[in-house]
């Protein structure tokens, strides 16, 4: 299975990507980050997608703006290569969406704490 989904916190969301993740794949994701954040009564979440074990992913732009709900406080990236970077980046503005990127671990869960903590301050 290419997409090992989980909660770390209530409305923080993680994504273990694997091997060749297909862009319906992705979308499934997404779905369940939207059944979790109805299930947490949660308006607003944070994504955490690992790349770190990630061989290919899916070049439909189109697509992968779908699993965009506009829900997302930020979507964090884990490792993700170059290409992926700038789809991320191609993706930021299209949406609006924010999205950034991380190589280590400890820092970026901490910092999807920080942006709920944040949004819950406003």
């Amino acid at each position: 299975m290419p997409i090992q989904s989980h909660r770390i916190a209530k409305g923080i969301y993680h994504h273990q990507y694997t091997g060749n993740l297909t862009s319906d794949e992705f979308l499934q994701g997404a779905s369940m980050e939207k059944r979790w954040a109805e299930d947490d009564s949660v308006e607003k979440v944070v994504i955490i997608m690992d790349c770190s074990q990630l061989k290919t992913f899916p070049m439909n732009l189109g697509k992968l703006i779908k699993g965009f709900n506009g829900n997302e406080l930020a979507t964090l990236v884990y490792r993700a290569a170059p290409i992926a970077e700038r789809f991320g980046e191609i993706i930021a503005k299209i949406t609006s969406e924010p999205i950034e990127f991380y190589d280590n671990w400890d820092e970026i869960v901490a910092r999807a704490h920080q942006v709920l903590d944040d949004a819950k301050v406003e």
